[in-house]
């Protein structure tokens, strides 16, 4: 498995110690790699492999691949598995917390991260459960103008709670980096439709069930 480290990681960390301070920020990272640990065993599950584990200023995100192109069903369960496993630690550490109060910090963080990436805006598990839906539903050419949509309402959406929150929390800008980079890959997915139509294509080959 290949690991890439990009800049953007080490400034959304450093932002996040600047603005949090390094409990806060270890807790952001072992929620993000049980996170990605829930999306691996699903993927492991149906036979796949993970190729690529890229951290990037979003976070942590991985590259599978399969022997065989997985179905629609297949496919959704291994995106939902993030976010599941976020929730469930979030909860699980909320019950362990009864006994050990710094783990309350742990349990607020893996349950934001879960329900976060349940935004359905393209780059998060939200917009690619939306977009597999949709793609099930209509087929992949007419699901594209709804996924586009909905990426142009996330940005705006984004963009705005981004600079309204970052005003009123004292410029926290760990802040607004989480808001704004959703936000921006909503815009650059919008702006590049053709790229979007070409994937959403590759999912509809003959071998594609429900």
């Amino acid at each position: 498995m290949e690991v890439i480290v990009k800049p953007g990681f080490l400034i959304m960390l450093a932002a996040s110690v600047f603005s949090l301070g390094i409990d806060v920020t270890l807790a952001v990272i072992l929620a993000m790699a049980l996170h990605e640990l829930g999306h691996a065993l699903a993927v492991f599950a149906f036979g796949g492999k993970i190729d690529t584990l890229r951290m990037t200023l979003g976070g942590l995100s991985m590259e599978p691949s399969f022997a065989k192109l997985p179905s629609y069903g297949q496919e959704m369960l291994c995106v939902a598995a993030g976010p599941a496993a976020s929730i469930l630690s979030g909860v699980l550490f909320a019950f362990l917390a009864k006994r050990y109060d710094g783990l309350y910090l742990l349990s607020g963080v893996n349950l934001s991260l879960g329900v976060f990436n349940l935004i359905p805006v393209s780059g998060f598990d939200g917009g690619r459960l939306f977009s597999l839906f949709l793609e099930r539903a209509l087929g992949p050419a007419a699901a594209v103008p709804f996924v586009l949509g909905a990426d142009f309402i996330a940005a705006a959406f984004l963009l705005y709670l981004g600079v309204v929150l970052f005003w009123r929390s004292g410029r926290n800008y760990a802040l607004l980096l989480s808001l704004l980079y959703p936000a921006g890959l909503a815009v650059s997915k919008t702006c590049d439709s053709r790229r979007i139509l070409a994937k959403t294509l590759f999912h509809a080959l003959p071998d594609r069930f429900p």
